[in-house]
C-alpha cells in the first residue's frame, strides 16, 4: 500500500491538477506520511513526461481500484496527453463508484465538454449543480454549453447569478463579453474584457491577452499594444503573451519590436528570426490589424524543426475567418 500511495504522490508532483477546477471540485487528498519516491519516480520528477507518470498511475489503480485521487490525478494526465477515450472510461467509473459526489460529476461534465459530446456534458453539470449548488464551475460551464447552443439569455441569466454571489468572478465576467459580441454589442464586450483584465491577478495573462486580440479586432491598434505590454511585463517568457505583444507591434508597424517578442515566443536567437512586411496597398487577405497567423506559423515551425515552412489560407477559407479593418466596420 505505501508503494501505492508513493507512486501516486510522485505522479501529482509532475503534474497538478488543473486550476480551472474550484476547490470545491477537487477530491481531499490522501494523507501521507513523507516518504522517498522511488527512482523511477525520481526519474519521472526529473523529466516531466506524462507518460511515465500515466503508466504508474494506471499500476496504482490496478494494484488498489479504490484510490480516488489516483483515478482523479490520472483523468487529467488522459487528457493532457489526449486519450480523451480513456478519460472518458475512467470518468464514468468514478462518478458511478461515488453517484453523489458532485466533484467527480463535474469532472466528467469536464471530460464530455472537451471531447465536444455537450449533449452528455449537460446531465453531468447539471447533476453536479444539484448536488453541490454553490459550484461554481459546473454553472460556468453550463453557461458555456448555453452560448454553444445560441441560448445567449439563458447564458447570461447564469452569468448573472454567479456574478451576483461572486461579483470578481473572471471567468463570468469573459463569458459575458462573449455573450455581449455574439449579440452585437461590442460596446458591452468592450467593457466586460476590460473589467475582467483590471481585475487579473499579478501572473493572470490571459484576459489581458484577450483584449488586446480584441481591440486588433476593432482596430485599436494602440489598445492592443498597451495591453499586451502590460501581459509581457508580467510574464515576460509566456508564448501567448509574446505572440500577442508581436502580433500588436507588426500591426503598428515596428518589425524591429514584432522581430523581438517573436524571438522571445519562440526561445529563438534574433539571428534565426525575420519579419518580411510586404507593402501591398488595397490588397486582399490576412494583412489588418490581427496578426493571428504569426502565431499559427510559429506554432506550426516548432513542431518542424530545421524545416522551412509556409502557411497559406486558401480564399475560401481566408474569407471565412479573416477580420474586419477599422473602415469597414
Amino acid at each position: 500500500m505505501e508503494r501505492v500511495r508513493a507512486k501516486l504522490v510522485a505522479a501529482v508532483w509532475v503534474w497538478q491538477l488543473p486550476k480551472r477546477l474550484s476547490r470545491r471540485t477537487a477530491v481531499s487528498p490522501i494523507r501521507v506520511r513523507r516518504v522517498n519516491p522511488p527512482e523511477m519516480e525520481r526519474s519521472l520528477l526529473r523529466s516531466g513526461q506524462p507518460e511515465g507518470a500515466i503508466k504508474e498511475l494506471e499500476a496504482a489503480l490496478k494494484t488498489d481500484p479504490r484510490q480516488s485521487q489516483a483515478a482523479y490525478t490520472l483523468i487529467t494526465l488522459y487528457m493532457r496527453a489526449g486519450q480523451t477515450a480513456k478519460a472518458a472510461a475512467l470518468a464514468d467509473k468514478l462518478s458511478k463508484q461515488s453517484p453523489n459526489h458532485a466533484g467527480f460529476a463535474h469532472l466528467l461534465g469536464v471530460v464530455k465538454f472537451s471531447m465536444g459530446d455537450y449533449a452528455a456534458a449537460r446531465p453531468a453539470f447539471e447533476k453536479a449543480g444539484k448536488l453541490d449548488p454553490k459550484l461554481t464551475q459546473s454553472s460556468l460551464y453550463l453557461a458555456r454549453l448555453d452560448i454553444a447552443a445560441k441560448q445567449l439569455d439563458a447564458a447570461k441569466t447564469r452569468l448573472d447569478m454567479i456574478l451576483k454571489a461572486e461579483p470578481k468572478n473572471a471567468e463570468a465576467m469573459y463569458e459575458q463579453a462573449t455573450v455581449a459580441s455574439r449579440k452585437g454589442d461590442m460596446v458591452l464586450a468592450q467593457q466586460w474584457l476590460e473589467k475582467t483584465a483590471a481585475l487579473s491577478g499579478p501572473r493572470e495573462t490571459r484576459w489581458g491577452v484577450a483584449l488586446s486580440d480584441f481591440y486588433l479586432r476593432r482596430g485599436n491598434i494602440p489598445g492592443a499594444l498597451e495591453a499586451a505590454k502590460q501581459m509581457s511585463a508580467k510574464a515576460t517568457d509566456e508564448l501567448t503573451v509574446n505572440l500577442a505583444l508581436a502580433k500588436a507591434q507588426i500591426a503598428n508597424g515596428d518589425a524591429t519590436a514584432a522581430k523581438s517578442s517573436l524571438a522571445a515566443a519562440t526561445k529563438l536567437p534574433l539571428t534565426s528570426c525575420e519579419i518580411y512586411k510586404t507593402d501591398l496597398g488595397g490588397g486582399f487577405g490576412r494583412r489588418g490589424g490581427n496578426q493571428d497567423y504569426v502565431h499559427q506559423a510559429a506554432e506550426i515551425a516548432k513542431h518542424f524543426v530545421g524545416t522551412p515552412v509556409k502557411l497559406l489560407w486558401s480564399r475560401e477559407e481566408d474569407q471565412a475567418h479573416d477580420f474586419f479593418r477599422l473602415i469597414a466596420q
